[in-house]
């Protein structure tokens, strides 16, 4: 597990952020059974199964710093029932969190599979990160009611630069709440 979960500050309205290493890449027919899974899953009409979020990542693929960021992998959103590719676990954050503090749930020590992830590559994602973000904010703010003009996403846009810029202070990946407060591991 990784997210709030594996970082500090999981409560009962936080999704449940995954992230299963896979021996190889995905066959269509395991995608279709995946795909299958989480379509059961959510209809059990319970939050945690609906609000699974989580990527499945190749083992070989962990430890290719020039795939980071590049390499789509099968993912599904918050909420979503539909498996697609996406980037949104090929990030260093997320192998930073792999690495350092993942709630291991079947398998080996994920410090087995991923190395430990470079400050530089960490603090660079931040910073392009924080730019992304802001940009993003800046676009929809005059703009009729969208993701980042909604009273949600504001709350979750500021927490998550408190966190990021938490995180290029102390060079680790902590929760939101960590980031607002400026807490470090003690």
């Amino acid at each position: 597990m990784v997210g709030s979960l594996a970082t500090g500050d999981f409560d009962d309205d936080s999704d449940i952020d995954f992230l299963i290493v896979t021996v190889e890449e995905l066959t269509d027919a395991q995608i279709q059974s995946l795909q299958a899974l989480h379509l059961e899953l959510h209809s059990l009409v319970y939050y945690p199964a609906q609000h699974l979020e989580g990527s499945y990542i190749p083992r070989d693929l962990l430890n290719r710093a020039d795939q980071v960021g590049t390499q789509p992998l099968w993912y599904i959103d918050n909420g979503s029932t539909i498996l697609e590719r996406s980037l949104h676990d090929n990030k260093w954050h997320v192998r930073w969190i792999l690495h350092e503090r993942a709630i291991t749930l079947s398998g080996p020590d994920p410090k087995a599979l991923v190395q430990p992830v470079l400050r530089e590559a960490l603090l660079s994602e931040m910073l392009v990160s924080v730019e992304k973000l802001r940009s993003h904010f800046v676009a929809e703010i005059d703009k009729p009611l969208g993701w980042f003009n909604s009273r949600f996403a504001q709350s979750f846009t500021v927490l998550t630069c408190c966190r990021m810029l938490h995180t290029l202070q102390d060079g680790a990946v902590r929760s939101k709440l960590a980031g607002v407060n400026g807490q470090s591991d003690p």
